[in-house]
């Protein structure tokens, strides 16, 4: 059966926002609970052998799911692939913000869920509670950020990306210390909304028009 490229940037996103980024999640939160499982079996001697078949459960749950995320991932980059070698390298929205790492790709597709109001649809599989604006917390956590060296790239990346004018950081006050970033609130700037989802009106949505009906 032949691959079919996306015929817009919305019908990509739709793979991604309900198809993707919902599987990932799902994966994201069985690999917590494996984690916390092996836990348990290793630093109690008694509680933990009760634990193992709880463990093998788990860790068989984790591998099940990244085998459905990386078969959804895999169809959607074929997908892309015969989309860009129709319509060009810039192909759809995404592409048209510059040669994006994968990670900064989710970010901003993690953004575009927050502006569409439907973070907690995409990402309810990781357990937790979204509400209004996403912050540095809660993409740390949508991004799975482990160890510090995540959470350094992850800043570091946001910094990119605003300097490309993609997002929007919105400190609450004034940045004194270093963890007043993790309640920092990020958005999507109104071009990367509009690129992204190949809609030029977006770029101005909701700005008053002058009496020549100019934003």
């Amino acid at each position: 059966m032949p691959i079919m490229p996306y015929e817009t940037s919305v019908e990509h996103l739709e793979s991604e926002l309900f198809k993707y980024l919902p599987a990932r999640a799902e994966r994201i939160k069985a690999d917590q609970d494996a984690r916390e499982a092996r836990e348990y079996v290793n630093n109690d001697m008694f509680i933990g052998e009760k634990q193992r078949p709880a463990l093998a459960e788990a860790e068989r749950r984790v591998r099940l799911l990244r085998k459905q995320e990386n078969e959804i991932r895999a169809e959607i980059d074929d997908r892309l692939a015969a989309t860009r070698k129709v319509q060009g390298e810039s192909g759809i929205g995404l592409d048209r913000l510059g040669n994006l790492t994968s990670e900064a790709r989710l970010f901003l597709l993690a953004l575009t869920a927050s502006a569409l109001g439907i973070v907690s649809t995409v990402f309810g599989g990781l357990g937790r509670s979204f509400w209004g604006t996403l912050d540095i917390a809660d993409l740390m956590v949508i991004l799975d950020a482990q160890t510090v060296v995540d959470r350094l790239r992850i800043r570091r990346l946001l910094m990119d990306l605003a300097g490309k004018d993609c997002i929007v950081l919105d400190f609450k006050s004034r940045l004194i210390v270093p963890q007043d970033i993790n309640s920092c609130s990020v958005a999507l700037t109104r071009r990367a909304f509009s690129v992204i989802l190949d809609d030029p009106s977006l770029e101005v949505e909701g700005i008053p028009a002058d009496n020549d009906g100019n934003p």
